[in-house]
């Protein structure tokens, strides 16, 4: 990279040459900024890092790299989601499990409530339901609905995901 070029400059949307890497899937782009200073944790205006788009896409490789340089699997978007409830939503087990296993919140809620386990109940995410609860997610979890991810897959007529969920839940 050329000296005098700011690696970690942001659009108007407060996205990076790095963001950009990682919504195109380019895992070598994404490995040369790193090498280069790209900030791995940098947030766009939405409050959205690197991680959050490559666990939603889910690039396997890009948040093995991203993992690998200490980005936060934590980081909450301005309405306060994380880059687990993007892999929940989507069904990303693999994703989900490494997200997991370095440190990400099974029960961190958004700014509506929604944990990942709601948002993997109300897409009807088998495994994903599986992994979360056997990952210490709380069932009773309501969100700022009083609902929880039992009534949020019952009203989506996920019969078998209610039967799961049902198994776990605490009165």
């Amino acid at each position: 990279m050329n000296e005098g070029i700011n690696i970690n400059v942001q659009d108007k949307h407060g996205e990076t040459p790095l963001h950009f890497a990682v919504l195109a899937g380019q895992r070598n782009i994404v490995q040369l900024l790193i090498a280069n200073g790209a900030n791995v944790n940098v947030k766009s205006s939405s409050g959205w890092t690197p991680m959050h788009s490559a666990a939603g896409l889910g690039e396997r490789e890009i948040v093995d790299l991203l993992i690998a340089q200490d980005a936060d699997v934590k980081a909450k978007s301005k309405l306060g989601i994380t880059p687990l409830h993007l892999s929940a939503y989507q069904g990303l087990t693999e994703i989900a499990k490494l997200l997991i296993g370095t440190g990400a919140d099974v029960n961190a809620a958004d700014n509506d409530g929604f944990t990942p386990l709601h948002l993997a109940a109300y897409e009807g995410r088998i495994e994903m339901v599986k992994l979360l609860i056997a990952s210490g997610a709380n069932v009773n979890a309501k969100n700022e609905n009083g609902k929880t991810a039992l009534s949020l897959a019952n009203q989506q007529g996920h019969s078998r995901i209610v039967e799961i969920l049902r198994i776990h839940v605490k009165d």
